[in-house]
């Protein structure tokens, strides 16, 4: 069993039931190990069969469902294989100089090494752990009657009020959203660079209507 596991879904939502009260969804992401992360002790409902594996452990490396078994060890560490090297960014001094610029490219010969990862364990209680919902339409912009939000919000709250509704959206068991109309252009980026918690977001822009 292999699926791809939105990386929402390892810090914040374990659960569509009960789970997510369990969890602390204010920890920022660099405090959480998230390469490998294991489930112990959870009931899991997979979406495709009827039949709750109960008592199950679920591991999961670089937000790949690798195993899902009874009993897997939970050791401190993991080995990982791991990449090195390529075209990166060298950080240089800022200049005065208009015309120079501060940012340099280097190439590192690339190879691959074992590298001894931290497991972030997380003891499920025997409560329910399912695939993130999708919210096939959705508005995280429009989180407040429309007009209202038009005439009297200005972006600042407008960008506030659609920062709490993708949590809600969050807590509510939906990893994913597609967003039918508004500028969620803003929120999707904070959400991708961890500065909140929510869901992935698929912005349409703006809404084309009768």
């Amino acid at each position: 069993m292999k699926a791809i596991l939105s990386v929402h879904i390892i810090r914040t939502l374990l659960s569509g039931i009960a789970f997510m009260a369990a969890l602390s969804v204010s920890a920022r992401a660099a405090d959480i190990p998230t390469e490998v992360t294991l489930f112990k002790n959870v009931n899991v409902f997979d979406g495709k069969s009827d039949k709750l594996l109960e008592g199950h452990d679920v591991l999961v490396v670089r937000n790949m469902i690798e195993k899902v078994a009874k009993d897997i060890p939970s050791s401190g560490s993991y080995t990982l294989d791991t990449k090195t090297g390529g075209l990166r960014r060298l950080e240089t001094p800022p200049s005065s100089d208009y015309h120079a610029s501060n940012v340099v490219m280097v190439y590192e010969e690339e190879k691959t090494v074992k590298k001894e990862v931290q497991v972030n364990v997380i003891d499920g209680g025997g409560r329910t752990l399912m695939p993130g919902m999708i919210e096939a339409h959705g508005h995280v912009t429009y989180a407040s009657p429309l007009l209202a939000m038009m005439l009297q919000q200005d972006p600042n709250e407008q960008a506030i009020r659609s920062a709490r509704r993708a949590h809600d959206y969050l807590m509510a068991g939906f990893t994913t959203v597609r967003d039918m109309g508004g500028n969620a252009f803003g929120v999707r980026k904070a959400l991708d660079a961890d500065v909140f918690p929510g869901p992935r977001i698929y912005p349409s822009g703006p809404s084309i209507s009768q």
